[in-house]
């Protein structure tokens, strides 16, 4: 179970790590279910959450109708804007984390925080989110302490859906939720936990060539997008 967003009349955009070792699939849009035709994670992506690359598209044998495709985001100063995660994962609340089954759609705020990845010339492939604590300003990892209205993280079962951010009023597509991650070895999604998500921007190129070439054969990466490494982590 994952999430995902509408990006072209007939294809998805989600997580590498979801279409990892699949057979067949489907994504549903309200009542109706889709089947995926073809599923192509991203070259690079290896297994490794931190290394980025946890980016995929599905390619739907039908058109998906009364939806519009989501706008994606093309600049690159996403820091420090307030990013709007959507997806079917866990539910729960910063004191008791992800307690709840996945399958309801969610949706909260959070300031993007920092950029994850990339060496050289190569630019951050990842932005990061922390879970600030209203009674305890020392759980933030990252930029301010103070909770938005709705801070809200990711949790399991979110993986693959999007973070949208506000450009001149329009909400854009600016990231894919991945992975979450923890300092005090429980990621859980409560106060202190980090959301980690593949930055839009940095593969829209990949994306257009996919789509224009079709999406080529069924296939997910090279890796079992187990994650793994320092701090604990989860995939959303």
């Amino acid at each position: 179970l994952g999430s995902g967003t509408l990006i072209a009349p007939n294809w998805v955009l989600t997580a590498a790590h979801m279409v990892d070792d699949i057979m067949s699939g489907t994504v549903t849009f309200g009542a109706t279910e889709y089947a995926a035709e073809s599923w192509v994670a991203h070259s690079k992506w290896n297994g490794d959450l931190l290394k980025g690359n946890d980016i995929a598209l599905i390619k739907l044998t039908t058109e998906v109708v009364g939806i519009d495709a989501a706008v994606r985001y093309t600049g690159s100063d996403e820091l420090g804007k307030t990013g709007t995660a959507v997806g079917y994962g866990m539910g729960g609340t910063g004191e008791t984390g992800a307690v709840t089954a996945a399958g309801t759609k969610r949706a909260g705020d959070n300031v993007i925080d920092a950029f994850y990845g990339g060496k050289g010339k190569k630019a951050p492939n990842i932005f990061l989110s922390d879970f600030d604590n209203p009674g305890y300003p020392g759980d933030s990892a990252y930029g301010s302490s103070t909770p938005l209205p709705l801070e809200y993280l990711i949790a399991p079962g979110d993986s693959g859906g999007g973070v949208f951010i506000d450009i001149n009023g329009e909400f854009v597509l600016a990231g894919v939720n991945s992975f979450g991650a923890s300092f005090d070895g429980n990621t859980n999604s409560d106060y202190g936990d980090v959301s980690g998500h593949t930055r839009v921007s940095e593969f829209n190129k990949w994306i257009d060539d996919t789509i224009a070439g079709g999406g080529g054969g069924k296939g997910g990466g090279k890796g079992n997008g187990k994650g793994g490494g320092k701090p604990s982590m989860f995939e959303s």
